[in-house]
C-alpha cells in the first residue's frame, strides 16, 4: 500500500504540474485521475458502509474516466498532429528556399561553362589559325644529289577547333636547295623556339620565315660574298660566307625582341654530291653522327641562342662534318630528352635524359625516324615538344 500511495502521489503530482503548464492533454488526464479517485474512495466508503453502495455508479464512473482519458489521448493526438504538419510547412519552406539556391547556383554554373567554352573556343581558334599558318613551313622531305633529308615534328599542344584538330608549337625543321656557282648544296635548320605554344609557334614562324627569305635571296647580294671566277680559294669559301651571315641575320631578327623570344637551332649547309658539310650550333642539342651502325655525338663549339642580348654574334662558330656513303646525320630538339618516366608501367626502361642515350636510341633504330619516336615514347612520356631532322647519304 505505501508504494501504491507513493506512485498515486507521484501521478496526482504530475497531473497537477502538467495543467499549470497550459497543456490540455494534462487536464484531461487530470480529470479522469479524479474521477478514479472518487469511484475508489466511493467504493471504499460503500464497503464500510458509511454511504449507500451501487455498482451503477461505480459503472458510470469507470465510464466517465475513460472518457475523459479518450479525450486526452485525441487532444494529444491533434496537438501531434498540428506539430507534425508545422514541421512539414518548415520542410517545405526550407526546401524551396533549397530549390530556389539550387536554380541560382545551377544558372550560375551554367553561365559560368558557357564563358570558359566561349574562351576555350577563342584559343582553340588562335591555336588553329596559327597552326594555318605554320602548315607552309611544314617540310615532308628533301632530296637532291646524293643527299636525303627527312623530318619529324610533333609539338606538345594539341587543339581541336571544330571539325579540324592538330598540334601547334615552337619546334620546326626546315631545308632548301641552294647554288654556288655550279655546286649544289641544301641548307638546312633545326630550330626549337622558347616558350610553350602560341609563344613557341610564333618563334618557329619567326625563324621559318626569316630562313626562307634568306635562302630565297641571290646569293651575291650578302656583301662578304666577293667571290672572283679566277680565285677558287674563294669559291670554297662562299658557303661559310653564306652560313655566318645566315646566322647573323637571324640573330639580328630575333635580337628585336628585345630577349622576349628566342630560339636553339643548329643553321649548315650540305654539298649535294659530295656530303661534306658545316653548321652553326646555337645552344641546340648536339647532333649524332652514326657510322657503320656505331651512334657518337658531335660535341662541337656551341654559338649563342639566336635572340641573345648582348652576346657576342659577329663571327659563329663553324663546325665541320663528313658524311660518307650510307653514313646519317640526325638532328634534333631537346624533347628528344625531355621525356618523364611512366608512372601506369613502373617497371619500364629508365627515362631517357641524356645526349648519350639518345645516341644509344640512334644506333639501335639504325636511324629510322619512326623507330626513334617509338623508342622515345616506350621510355615514357614526352614532356616537351619534338622535333628531328634526319640527313642521309646515298652510296
Amino acid at each position: 500500500y505505501g508504494l501504491a500511495f507513493l506512485c498515486l502521489l507521484w501521478l496526482v503530482v504530475c497531473a497537477l504540474r502538467e495543467p499549470a503548464r497550459h497543456s490540455h492533454t494534462a487536464r484531461f488526464n487530470l480529470g479522469g485521475l479524479l474521477v478514479f479517485a472518487l469511484r475508489v474512495a466511493y467504493d471504499i466508503l460503500g464497503a464500510a458502509g458509511w454511504l449507500p453502495w451501487s455498482q451503477q455508479i461505480l459503472s458510470y464512473g469507470f465510464f466517465v474516466m475513460l472518457l475523459f482519458l479518450a479525450a486526452g489521448t485525441a487532444t494529444r493526438n491533434v496537438a501531434v498532429e498540428r506539430q507534425i504538419q508545422a514541421y512539414q510547412r518548415d520542410l517545405e519552406g526550407v526546401n524551396r528556399r533549397l530549390r530556389t539556391i539550387v536554380r541560382r547556383r545551377t544558372a550560375w554554373l551554367r553561365e559560368s561553362l558557357r564563358s570558359v567554352n566561349r574562351l576555350r573556343e577563342r584559343q582553340e581558334s588562335d591555336y588553329y589559325l596559327t597552326a594555318r599558318i605554320m602548315e607552309p613551313i611544314r617540310f615532308r622531305g628533301l632530296c637532291f644529289g646524293r643527299v636525303d633529308l627527312t623530318g619529324y615534328v610533333e609539338q606538345k599542344k594539341k587543339y581541336s577547333y571544330q571539325q579540324w584538330s592538330g598540334d601547334v608549337g615552337g619546334d620546326v625543321w626546315l631545308a632548301s636547295l641552294l647554288r654556288f656557282g655550279d655546286q649544289p648544296w641544301i641548307a638546312f635548320a633545326n630550330g626549337d623556339a622558347m616558350g610553350k605554344s602560341l609563344q613557341g609557334a610564333g618563334g618557329a614562324i619567326v625563324m621559318a620565315t626569316t630562313f626562307q627569305a634568306i635562302v630565297n635571296r641571290p646569293v651575291p647580294a650578302y656583301p662578304e660574298h666577293r667571290r672572283r671566277a679566277d680565285d677558287p680559294a674563294d669559291a670554297n669559301d662562299e658557303p661559310e660566307l653564306w652560313l655566318r651571315a645566315c646566322y647573323r641575320e637571324l640573330q639580328e631578327v630575333f635580337e628585336t625582341f628585345a630577349g622576349r623570344m628566342s630560339s636553339s637551332a643548329i643553321v649548315g649547309l650540305i654539298h649535294a654530291q659530295t656530303g661534306a658539310g658545316l653548321y652553326v650550333n646555337a645552344g641546340h642539342p648536339a647532333p649524332v653522327l652514326l657510322q657503320a651502325s656505331a651512334a657518337r655525338l658531335l660535341n662541337a663549339a656551341r654559338s649563342p641562342l639566336l635572340g641573345s642580348i648582348g652576346a657576342n654574334c659577329a663571327s659563329p662558330d663553324i663546325n665541320r662534318f663528313q658524311l660518307a656513303p650510307g653514313d646519317l646525320l640526325i638532328l634534333g630538339s631537346d624533347g628528344r630528352e625531355a621525356i618523364l618516366p611512366d608512372e601506369t608501367n613502373p617497371g619500364g626502361r629508365a627515362c631517357v635524359n641524356t645526349p648519350e642515350r639518345f645516341a644509344e636510341i640512334v644506333a639501335r633504330s639504325e636511324g629510322d625516324l619512326e623507330r626513334i619516336v617509338l623508342a622515345l615514347e616506350s621510355s615514357g612520356q614526352l614532356a616537351d615538344d619534338l622535333s628531328l631532322l634526319r640527313i642521309a647519304m646515298r652510296g
